[in-house]
């Protein structure tokens, strides 16, 4: 049995169309991720999946105006 849960966070009332599921078969070597923009009006993001191998989490972020440094 498949279960699927739907959760707004914005608590707001969403009507959906269409719902796929969609299993890709992939390479045990990498790992695959949706593209999870979710838009409630036009222009709605194109379809598609990001499939990287050895990907590496970033150790921190900043900017060049400010030396502060999340990490």
């Amino acid at each position: 049995m498949l279960s699927f849960r739907f959760m707004e966070p914005m608590e707001e009332t969403v009507y959906l169309d269409q719902v796929r599921l969609l299993a890709i078969d992939h390479p045990v070597a990498y790992e695959v991720f949706p593209n999870e923009r979710f838009v409630s009006a036009p222009p709605f993001p194109e379809f598609g999946v990001i499939a990287t191998r050895d990907a590496h989490v970033p150790i921190g972020a900043w900017t060049t105006r400010e030396m502060t440094c999340w990490g």
